[in-house]
């Protein structure tokens, strides 16, 4: 889905929710697809052979992987009604992995009640890239007020288009696989998510340390407690 114009101005939320509604309306005409992105979810070695299988089977193939990989983000739309944010996380790390590209620097998890949470994957960037992304994002959401008060303007925009891929039977199992390997890790996980209030980064900065370096640390330290190594 583009998100810019032929000149290269970018589409208002009024256009952006048009073409969602488009990409909303198609899916739920065609139904759910072959899943390819759950071999993003795999063993990286596995899912590195598979890639070039694919490349190698079809040009289109090639060319939809580019896309998605060039991508500015990659947003996910989930049925799940997550009630606070321990089920939020839950849901975004360990739930569906058909519709998250977990290659992708930057994916958006959107759940039915309006929540959303965030996928950072660290190769191509460090960790506070994708923080200060989400916390722009956040900011501008809170900035541009209601999607009623925009116009849509009489001006031509690209319709969202349909990555088909060519698979084959072996490709088709390696997507099982996987699914069924997620599935089987994501149920041995307990996530709780507490808020912690007894300081924040001034004190930490107070010492003249980063408040990242600080957390990791504390991570450290904590693995080491619980596990010995």
């Amino acid at each position: 889905m583009e998100v810019i114009d032929q000149e290269g101005e970018p589409l208002t939320p009024a256009e952006l929710k048009i073409q969602l509604q488009a990409v909303k309306k198609h899916c739920e005409k065609v139904g759910e697809g072959p899943n390819i992105a759950v071999l993003t979810a795999g063993n990286r070695t596995e899912w590195a052979k598979t890639r070039e299988k694919m490349v190698e089977m079809d040009p289109v193939n090639a060319r939809n992987l580019s896309v998605i990989e060039k991508s500015i983000v990659v947003l996910a739309f989930d049925d799940a009604m997550p009630k606070d944010m321990g089920e939020v996380l839950h849901q975004a790390l360990v739930g569906s992995c058909k519709n998250r590209w977990f290659d992708h620097i930057h994916t958006e998890v959107f759940f039915k009640n309006g929540l959303f949470a965030s996928h950072i994957e660290h190769t191509p960037a460090d960790g506070m890239v994708g923080t200060y992304f989400g916390n722009f994002l956040f900011a501008q959401t809170q900035r541009s007020g209601p999607i009623q008060k925009y116009q849509v303007p009489d001006r031509p925009v690209s319709e969202p288009d349909e990555l088909t891929f060519t698979i084959d039977d072996e490709i088709r199992d390696a997507i099982i696989h996987t699914e069924e390997t997620f599935s089987q890790q994501a149920s041995d996980l307990e996530l709780i998510c507490p808020s912690f209030t007894d300081y924040g980064k001034k004190f930490i900065r107070s010492f003249k340390l980063h408040p990242e370096a600080y957390m990791q640390a504390a991570l450290q330290l904590a693995y080491f407690r619980m596990h010995g190594m």
